[in-house]
Parts: structure tokens; C-alpha cells; sequence
């Protein structure tokens, strides 16, 4: 199960408490570019270690006994991190 990620609305008020506490400004845009840049790799490097985990978990139970392995490596990748996560 992935650690949890906070979803893009408390990401972005979380960052706003962080740098501007107790304030109504607007963020600049480029401190929205660097904002969504961390979010994204938050989620590309859980992806990863998703991505890993789970093509382990499954060559170590099921070793490519149904279909190619190019096939079973692809579906386990692609599988590995459901993308109802990125909020």
C-alpha cells in the first residue's frame, strides 16, 4: 500500500500555511511552477518505488507463466501505481 500522498488541494494549502502563514496573498506563478514540480515528483518517485515493489512481488510468485515476459514486465509496470492517486 502507497504512503499517503496528500491530494493536490492540501498539497497547495499546505504550501501556502508554509510560506505565507496567516495571509490571503496569491502565490506568484512561479512559486505555483515550482509547487506543482514537487508534487508531481512526490508522485513520479512513489510511482517508481510502486513500479519496483510490485514487478518484484509478482517475478518472484508468478514467473512469466502466462504470456510473454516483455507482456507480464509492461502489465506490471503499467499496474503498479493506480493513477486515482494523483488527486
Amino acid at each position: 500500500m502507497p504512503p499517503t500522498i496528500p491530494s493536490a488541494e492540501i498539497f497547495i494549502i499546505n504550501k501556502l500555511d508554509e510560506i505565507q502563514p496567516n495571509s490571503n496573498k496569491l502565490p506568484t506563478p512561479k512559486q505555483v511552477e515550482e509547487w506543482l514540480i514537487e508534487f508531481a515528483k512526490i508522485h513520479v518517485t512513489e510511482a517508481l518505488k510502486q513500479a519496483k515493489e510490485t514487478l518484484l512481488v509478482k517475478a518472484y510468485c508468478n514467473i512469466c507463466n502466462s504470456g510473454s515476459e516483455i507482456d507480464f514486465l509492461e502489465n506490471s509496470i503499467l499496474d503498479s501505481y493506480p493513477l486515482h492517486l494523483i488527486e
